[in-house]
C-alpha cells in the first residue's frame, strides 16, 4: 500500500511537472515583444499614409467640460472636434517630422499652409505608444488601441472614474 502511495505521489509530481512545461511552451510571447511586433505595424501602416481625426468619444459618460459650473455626463465627443482639426492632414516623415496640412479650413491666429512638429512610436510591456499632438498641436502621448488598413484608434485615461477617450483617426491619402 505504501509502494502505491509513493508512486503514485511520484505519478503525480511528473503530471504536474509535465504539464507546466507544455504551459509554457504554449505561453503567449513575451509582451515587450509583442507590443514592439505591433508598434512596428502600426508605424509602417501610418507612415504610408495620411489621416484625419474623424471620432472623438469616451467609453464610459464623462463631463468633458470640466471649467464650467454645469455636469453634462456623455460618450459622444464629436462637437469637441474643432472644425480645424477635421480639415487637416496629417503625414508623418521617416525623419520623425509631423507635417500638419492645415488645407482651408485653419487653426484660428495660425494661417500656415503646413504646421511642423514631431512624432514617435514606440512600445514597452504596457503597450504601444504615439507621441503626436493635442487639439492645440502641442505635444501628447497616446496609447495605441487598435489599427486596421482603414483607420486607427488611439487613447488617453481621463482622470476620472478610469475612463478612456478615444480618437479615432482614417487613412485619406496615400504617400
Amino acid at each position: 500500500m505504501r509502494i502505491f502511495s509513493t508512486i503514485s505521489l511520484a505519478a503525480g509530481f511528473i503530471s504536474i511537472a509535465l504539464l507546466s512545461s507544455c504551459e509554457k511552451e504554449t505561453a503567449p510571447e513575451n509582451p515587450s515583444k509583442e507590443n514592439e511586433k505591433k508598434a512596428v505595424q502600426f508605424k509602417e501602416k501610418v507612415t504610408k499614409k495620411g489621416f484625419v481625426v474623424t471620432e472623438f468619444y469616451a467609453d464610459k459618460p464623462i463631463d468633458y467640460v470640466t471649467t464650467d459650473n454645469e455636469i453634462t455626463l456623455e460618450t459622444d465627443l464629436n462637437k469637441y472636434i474643432f472644425p480645424h482639426l477635421k480639415d487637416d492632414i496629417n503625414i508623418l516623415r521617416n525623419d520623425g517630422v509631423l507635417e500638419i496640412h492645415q488645407n482651408a479650413v485653419k487653426k484660428p491666429g495660425n494661417d500656415s499652409t503646413v504646421l511642423y512638429r514631431n512624432w514617435n512610436i514606440f512600445s514597452n510591456r504596457a503597450g504601444v505608444y504615439f507621441e503626436f499632438v493635442d487639439e492645440h498641436y502641442n505635444p501628447r502621448r497616446y496609447k495605441m488601441s487598435e489599427f486596421n488598413d482603414q483607420y486607427f484608434i488611439l487613447y488617453l485615461d481621463w482622470p476620472v472614474d478610469n475612463a478612456k477617450i478615444f480618437s479615432k483617426f482614417e487613412y485619406k491619402v496615400d504617400l
